[in-house]
Parts: C-alpha cells; structure tokens; sequence
C-alpha cells in the first residue's frame, strides 16, 4: 500500500465557515507545538494552515450552476441509515404491557424476517449517497476543466480576429 500525503480535509456541514476551521487548525497547531523549538511553522502542514497564509474559499462552479446540492447530498447523507422502529404508547398504567406485547410479537413474528432487509436497504442508501456524491465531485472537475476550456477557446478566438484583421491590412 503507497502512503501518500494529502492537503484536503473535507467537512460536511453546510453551516460551518470554511476561515473559521482555519483559523482553528491553525491555533490548534500552535498551541499542540507550543514550547518545541524543533517545529518549523512556516513548512508544516499544507500551505493553507500554515500561519500567516489566508486561504481564498470561493463558491464551487457546480455550487453556483445547482443552488443547493451540497446541502441536498449532505442531507441524504445523513439519512441513509434505516433504524428499527421503537414501539410506544401512551395509554396510561397498561401502556408498558402493550409495549412488551407488542414487542415481543415482533421478535417473534417479523423482527428477524425484516431486519436483514432493513440492513441492506440502508447499506443500498449509503451506497447511492456515496455514487451521488463522487458524482457531484466528478460534475465540479468537469465543470472547472470546461471553463478553463471555454477561457482557452475565447482566448483563440480574439488571437485569431486579430491575425484576420493584421491579414486584411
């Protein structure tokens, strides 16, 4: 197996600031390094954490083009696991009696004959949410290489008009 470093850590969470766990990194990294005179800051880590480097966080092309799919693919995310439902009542001093019947009932009739397939359908979930996901950042590098594309192509296009325009003189 080939060990290799990594400069991303991605974090799920529509609601976090991209600066602010920066910022946090960094003064974790410095506090975990305090007094060791060995630890070299300005070569540490990847270069967005290192101290006095202030990452630029700009909206993805993908996140611009689809309003909201972050969010949408996080939520799904989070709602891949399928849990066995817990069986109340509210009916006053028998209510546990019913909940105990109720239950083992279940044990005996369903509870074996269903769980497998809740089990699967959950392991289904999480596999679609993760091919959703990988998808998403598939559409995001085909998106950026197209408009790196496009800059290329408009870039011809006016070198080309004006070598039309010096052929025409």
């Amino acid at each position: 197996m080939i060990s290799r470093a990594i400069d991303v850590i991605e974090i799920r969470d529509c609601e976090l600031q991209p600066q602010t766990v920066i910022e946090r990194l960094q003064s974790n990294l410095e506090q975990r390094w305090a007094g060791k005179e060995s630890v070299d800051f300005v070569h540490s880590g990847p270069k967005a954490l290192r101290p006095g480097h202030l990452m630029q966080v700009e909206p993805s092309i993908a996140a611009l083009n689809f309003p909201g799919l972050n969010e949408a693919l996080i939520d799904l995310t989070l709602h891949t696991q399928l849990d066995e439902p817990q069986f109340t009542s509210t009916v006053p001093v028998v209510g546990k009696l019913i909940v105990a019947i109720r239950s083992l009932w279940n044990r005996v009739s369903t509870k074996w004959y269903v769980l497998p397939m809740l089990w699967q359908q959950s392991d289904v979930n999480t596999r679609t949410a993760t091919v959703l996901s990988s998808m998403a950042q598939w559409q995001e590098i085909q998106a950026q290489h197209t408009a790196a594309l496009q800059h290329k192509v408009a870039k011809l296009e006016a070198r080309l008009a004006k070598l039309e325009s010096e052929e025409y003189r």
